[in-house]
């Protein structure tokens, strides 16, 4: 079994199981079928599945038991059946890295759904690059053996490194070009890396800040491999039929914030014992993003949790009466936004509030360039 709901689908929601009541929720819906086949075939350990989530979450298979056994707890389901699940199903941890784009768009558009002489309502666009890491059991490599047909998908013991990998260098990189991307008036992904100074920051970025950082992380991994992997990533962000929407990875972006970028802020300060300034620079225009208010006349929809949003407005709805650093102060130090108190990490609040004003008197671009400037000098 395999399943796609998107990070929202493997999440924990109270429902009742009741005959001719249909469950609601994947997980839901999983455990009752899985309770169904367990009755069908008394206990079977033959009847049991390979469960193959691509949900990008961490351990994403392992997420996914966990909420089907608590959904047979609350049911009140025989233990019978939970040891079932336990022994006999393999709920693999997986990692997929391709980018989608949707349907296609724009001037070739047309020429590619009439080159197909029929009209394919399903049809979507995506890249070459394909990656698809799964924790597998001896049963799903003898099933499945992709490799015979040249897909790069490989069975792995732990999937930990080709997730951070992702996570922070392509997902890093989405995430800390988007903001400076529209503040600057840029519209996708391939705008940023074809611009003579954004591109160049995501390129620095990625090649002075993160992956140094993650290869300090997990030390066993294969450095030659993570700079590889890094180069792909600029040649993928450059395709120019992949028309990647910068605002698109603004969704959820305070949750793709944390996830994506303080680990690496974190870990550069503490093997530096200083903040790394490009990822600071990435920072505070994503604060500036969710300020929301320094252009009214071209006010942009921010696609995130309400309560949170309100929360940064309201905190700089006093920066008049404060000032600006005690403004960002406030900010880094919501701990609820963050998971942590930002302000520990000494100089970030000062770096953020000098790139503002920068980019305040000179525009983005130019504050951009300064901090590149800067570290060229160091």
């Amino acid at each position: 079994m395999v399943s796609n709901t998107t990070e929202s689908g493997i999440q924990y929601t109270p429902e009742e199981l009741k005959l001719g009541t249909p469950v609601q929720s994947f997980p839901g819906k999983l455990a009752a079928y899985l309770y169904h086949r367990y009755y069908c075939f008394d206990g079977a350990a033959s009847a049991g599945m390979t469960i193959v989530p691509c949900e990008l979450i961490d351990n994403n298979g392992d997420k996914l038991r966990e909420i089907v056994l608590h959904h047979a707890d609350d049911w009140g389901l025989p233990h019978p059946f939970t040891e079932w699940v336990r022994s006999h199903n393999h709920f693999c941890n997986t990692l997929v890295d391709r980018i989608v784009t949707g349907f296609p768009q724009g001037e070739d558009a047309h020429d590619l759904l009439f080159a197909l002489s029929y009209r394919d309502e399903l049809v979507t666009v995506g890249e070459p690059f394909h990656l698809w890491a799964i924790e597998a059991d001896e049963r799903l490599k003898r099933e499945w053996q992709f490799e015979k047909i040249g897909l790069n998908v490989p069975y792995v013991s732990d999937v930990t490194p080709y997730r951070m990998q992702k996570v922070r260098i392509l997902n890093g990189a989405h995430t800390a070009m988007c903001a400076l991307g529209l503040l600057s008036g840029l519209q996708t992904v391939g705008e940023v890396m074809n611009h003579p100074v954004l591109g160049l920051f995501v390129q620095r970025l990625m090649n002075e800040e993160i992956v140094p950082t993650l290869l300090s992380s997990i030390p066993a991994v294969d450095k030659a491999k993570v700079v590889e992997f890094a180069g792909s990533v600029v040649d993928r962000f450059k395709n120019p039929f992949v028309h990647h929407e910068l605002d698109s990875i603004t969704l959820n972006g305070l949750s793709k914030i944390r996830v994506r970028l303080l680990p690496t802020l974190y870990e550069f300060y503490q093997n530096h014992e200083r903040v790394p300034a490009l990822l600071s620079a990435a920072i505070a225009a994503q604060l500036l993003f969710y300020r929301n208010a320094d252009n009214p006349t071209e006010r942009w929809t921010i696609r995130d949790d309400a309560e949170m949003v309100q929360m940064i407005a309201d905190i700089w709805s006093e920066e008049t009466a404060v000032g600006l650093e005690a403004t960002i102060s406030m900010l880094l130090g919501k701990t609820e936004l963050w998971n942590q108190d930002l302000n520990e990490i000494d100089g970030l609040r000062e770096g953020i509030a000098a790139f503002i004003r920068s980019a305040r008197a000179h525009g983005t671009i130019s504050a951009l360039e300064s901090v590149i400037c800067a570290i060229g000098e160091k």
